[in-house]
């Protein structure tokens, strides 16, 4: 976690469970376009 927080300049947390951390991001995503759309993958990305 220390290596990934240096490494991107974000606050790292642990968690019990690391799939519900995702389903609720994902959740988060999907309820917020303005937010989806600075993550979504272009067709371009390489």
């Amino acid at each position: 976690d220390r290596y990934i927080s240096e490494r991107t300049h974000l606050s790292v947390n642990k968690t019990e469970d690391p799939l519900l951390s995702v389903v609720k991001g994902t959740g988060m995503l999907l309820e917020n376009s303005n937010l989806l759309s600075l993550v979504e993958i272009t067709p371009d990305f390489q």
